[in-house]
């Protein structure tokens, strides 16, 4: 999995999982009800 994740990382510009810490606006969520994306504070896949 760690090739995989790396490799879709990179491919979406982010270089290390720091650079997403503290960084919501760049994460989606897939397949989550609109309580669970409120609560996590992200946006659904998509928007």
């Amino acid at each position: 999995w760690t090739m995989e994740i790396t490799e879709l990382m990179g491919a979406a510009g982010i270089n290390s999982i720091e650079s997403l810490r503290g960084n919501r606006d760049r994460l989606r969520g897939y397949m989550l009800d609109e309580n669970l994306l409120s609560v996590l504070d992200v946006k659904p896949v998509g928007a």
